[in-house]
């Protein structure tokens, strides 16, 4: 058996594993792996199985020798991480080269230096501590607006009287590019909710047979650049991927709301018997506020995220972390630098925390619920266009959750749900009922800041640029 020491060093948060393992220990494993690579070895001009013993321990001896002492290095390191129930941060680093070989074994000794997070009691967490909680309650113009928006929504019919543009049309445009080539689109379709903002503002501005001038790639911001230029310019064989164009207006297709009757109110609430445009209005509003329940906990549990960040700011050995992060980074990542390491740092202080969260809280996570997860990011990049349980999706699906950084971005992200859900009843809450606008405008404050970590829409988009590849 190897001989392993240790030395704690507290205030460095690190623990040096001592592991000696004798020579004879480990090449009595190489001589039985060779031996059993032996059978199947074939070597012309020998039998199978009788090549000499020699001619395998120059062709396999130092890769199978050094396969056996990581093996048994391993062991160790794993077996006192277990004994010592230590948290640990980071991967164990050898702290010195080992020296041996198939033709010159010797005993080899192997110092190896562990980062571990000491246990620690999670504060923060008390019903006296209360933080905002919004109920939305609608404005009248807010409600007015929002079933405007269900009415033409759900409405097949188009009207191709009007002059003017307005948000939501879908215009019939005549597209020309300002090059020398003047590529002409005679007739094609654009959707003004596809602009940008400041394109939306110069259309409204005109009216049927007016035009602007403007970058392709701000007509429809929908498309990748080589699908906007094939769909604008088909005919035309280019590598330039936006071009400035004049936009003339041809043709206003504008969705006819529909008529508020019970034929309308059945279709957005089929279990309930709506006669009345009141009823309707008072049932919409429901429906409405209920869909800032979600955002409304997530405003609050940003006010808890902040709360327990502060109230734990335990240490952390830094001194190996920034270490380890310089020594494992590849080739194409960012050098470590203050201002990334200090975000790591952040990130890594705040899984400690949902970790022992975790397990105080008994919270699982299963594997459909990840799967759950990811088909609602889909959903939510299609505007729900293609259900999360659509058969269409299933093949997508299949081939995202068989990456690792996908399921586990998505582990994660259900399990600081879960987490957060169970610390929702232990913090005390000041209630506020708003309208939607100043809702918007808290939660925007509140968010204006971008999250450190990817986020799921950008963990599916690599995915699935990697799988084109």
């Amino acid at each position: 058996m190897p001989v392993a020491t240790h030395t704690f060093n507290e205030e460095e948060q690190t623990v040096v594993l001592h592991l000696q393992i004798a020579k004879n220990e480990y090449m009595s494993l190489v001589d039985k792996k060779l031996k059993e690579a032996r059978k199947n070895f074939q070597q012309p001009g020998f039998r199978p199985g009788k090549a000499p013993m020699g001619l395998l321990r120059k062709k396999f001896g130092n890769e199978i020798l050094w396969d056996e002492v990581n093996k048994l290095l391993d062991q160790e390191v794993r077996a006192f991480i277990q004994e010592k129930e230590l948290k640990v941060l980071g991967n164990p680093m050898p702290q010195n080269s080992l020296e041996t070989n198939i033709n010159k074994p010797v005993d080899v000794q192997l110092d190896i230096e562990i980062a571990y997070m000491p246990k620690q009691e999670i504060a923060g967490i008390s019903e006296a501590t209360a933080f905002p909680f919004y109920t939305v309650e609608m404005s009248e113009t807010e409600l007015a607006e929002e079933i405007e928006a269900q009415r033409k929504q759900r409405s097949q019919d188009l009207s191709e009287d009007a002059t003017d543009i307005q948000d939501n049309d879908l215009l019939e445009i005549k597209v020309v590019a300002n090059n020398e080539g003047a590529w002409t689109n005679e007739s094609t379709m654009v959707a003004m909710d596809k602009a940008t903002a400041d394109v939306q503002a110069q259309l409204k501005a005109i009216e049927v047979a007016g035009s602007i001038v403007c970058k392709l790639s701000d007509l429809d911001t929908a498309l990748t650049a080589e699908r906007r230029m094939g769909m604008f310019f088909p005919e035309v064989e280019t590598e330039e991927e936006d071009v400035e164009v004049t936009v003339e207006v041809l043709k206003v297709k504008r969705q006819i709301p529909r008529e508020l009757n019970e034929e309308f109110f059945a279709e957005l609430f089929p279990e309930d018997e709506i006669k009345t445009e009141e009823e309707f209005k008072a049932k919409f509003a429901e429906m409405v506020s209920g869909q800032f329940a979600t955002p409304a906990k997530s405003i609050f549990f940003r006010y808890v995220y902040e709360e327990l960040m502060e109230k734990n700011n335990f240490d952390l050995p830094e001194k190996f972390l920034r270490k380890w992060l310089e020594e494992s980074r590849e080739e194409k990542q960012e050098e470590v630098n203050d201002e990334n390491f200090a975000s790591f740092m952040r990130r890594l202080r705040w899984s400690l925390i949902i970790d022992q969260l975790t397990s105080e809280h008994n919270v699982e996570v299963s594997k459909e619920e990840i799967e759950h997860a990811v088909r609602m990011a889909i959903a939510r990049q299609y505007n729900f266009q293609i259900p999360p349980y659509h058969p269409i999706m299933d093949s997508q699906i299949e081939n995202l959750m068989k990456d690792e950084a996908t399921v586990r971005q998505f582990g994660e992200q259900v399990q600081e749900e879960k987490v957060f859900e169970a610390l929702f009843p232990l913090f005390g809450k000041a209630e506020e009922t708003v309208d939607a606008a100043k809702f918007d405008e808290i939660y925007k404050a509140r968010f204006e800041q971008n999250e450190e970590a990817a986020t799921e829409e950008e963990v599916v988009e690599e995915v699935e640029a990697e799988e084109a590849e």
